[in-house]
């Protein structure tokens, strides 16, 4: 873990609530509810900060709705980054707001740097993090109200740090397990050796 990398290029301290997102700036990663999320959690931590990691044609767009929600001053868009590995370990909260996913990468690799991930309940989402035990999930329904119930559970987290370091501890623990290198060639290796005895070789 390369901690204290990003906090020290933001210039914040190790006390300063920090939640990011990592996702292209594009409609269907949902960034929007990301903002309005945001802008709850300053009610509650006026000295939060946020991070945008990625770059799309929504960038402008999102960066003006930051002025209009009034959280430009607490809001950092780092553009595209291939320096995950100073991201993450910093982030208390990690956040996916998508309206529709795959394999949530951002997600995986995430929790396989410990962080405590909340996100939207869709797609591919549930296969990669187990709501309650590694991560909370929020249903996707209007704008608002996923804004709205994503800053709730954003605030819960940076109020509990216990909670934070048990989903970062057990994500991880589960991620790597599931999505890791010795699972992934533990996985071909087993794949060939079916196809050979299949075809009598083994």
């Amino acid at each position: 873990r390369n901690e204290g990398t990003l906090r020290r290029e933001l210039g914040i301290g190790p006390e300063i609530p920090l939640a990011g997102i990592v996702a292209r700036l594009v409609p269907i990663k949902g960034i929007p509810a990301f903002l309005r999320a945001a802008k709850q959690v300053l009610e509650k931590f006026s000295d939060a900060r946020f991070v945008i990691v990625g770059d799309g044609e929504l960038r402008e767009g999102l960066e003006k709705l930051t002025e209009e929600l009034g959280i430009k001053k607490s809001t950092h868009f780092l553009g595209f980054r291939d320096d995950l590995e100073n991201i993450y370990p910093d982030l208390d909260v990690l956040v996916l707001t998508s309206r529709n996913e795959g394999s949530p990468v951002s997600l995986i690799e995430g929790l396989a740097s410990g962080c405590a991930v909340v996100s939207t309940r869709v797609g591919g989402v549930e296969d990669v993090v187990k709501d309650g035990k590694t991560g909370i999930l929020v249903g996707r329904t209007t704008e608002e109200e996923t804004a709205k119930n994503l800053g709730h559970v954003i605030c819960t987290l940076l109020e509990n740090p216990e909670k934070r370091l048990e989903f970062g501890e057990s994500g991880k623990k589960d991620v790597l397990k599931r999505f890791g290198i010795e699972r992934l060639v533990a996985d071909l290796d087993g794949l060939y050796r079916r196809l050979l005895a299949e075809k009598g070789i083994l």
